[in-house]
């Protein structure tokens, strides 16, 4: 999402920049000097790092729209099949919901969301995704928002030491404007 929304356009005005993404799904330790800039959407542990809300993000339910011409949505999941993450992301509030519902028939799981949107595209079942970054995806459309999962914040994260150089202030710069972008924030 980050590089077709604009992250790598600061090369044009930077063209000695070297951007490098890490996408995992676990945190990185911006203490440890593992990155110097964090996109997160849970709460700080760690006292000494520099954080800035950019935005907030409710959670829906995602889709091809051909899943969702032969399989409408309606008020149960019976016959649905769905897409979870694994690993830590397992433990998230519309991960457990999902995983519960009656008649939901989970078929694949993984640990990469890309992976889970790939599915999700090729018409495999209904996959949870952050608003901003599910109505980003041309292949998928929002089939249900998931008003009772509650919002979450999502932070962009330095450590000071980091933050003072000028590559880390140009990254962040554009990250605040994607995200300004995407969430309206």
């Amino acid at each position: 999402m980050l590089v077709v929304a604009g992250l790598l356009d600061l090369q044009t005005q930077h063209p000695d920049l070297v951007i490098e993404l890490l996408g995992d799904n676990r945190p990185v330790d911006l203490a440890r000097g593992e990155a110097d800039v964090a996109v997160r959407l849970a709460a700080l542990k760690h006292a000494s790092l520099k954080a800035r809300c950019v935005g907030r993000t409710g959670v829906g339910l995602y889709a091809s729209p051909g899943y969702l011409a032969a399989r409408p949505l309606g008020a149960s999941f019976r016959g649905h099949d769905v897409l979870l993450p694994s690993g830590e992301l397992s433990r998230l509030p519309e991960v457990e919901w999902l995983a519960s519902r009656e008649g939901a028939r989970v078929v694949f799981r993984s640990n990469s969301m890309l992976a889970l949107m790939d599915a999700a595209a090729a018409g495999k079942g209904l996959v949870p995704l952050p608003l901003g970054w599910g109505d980003g995806e041309k292949a998928l459309v929002r089939a249900k928002v998931l008003e009772h999962i509650p919002e979450r914040k999502v932070w962009v994260v330095t450590h000071p030491i980091s933050s003072e150089r000028f590559a880390v202030t140009v990254v962040v710069n554009q990250l605040v404007a994607i995200f300004e972008r995407i969430m309206g924030a």
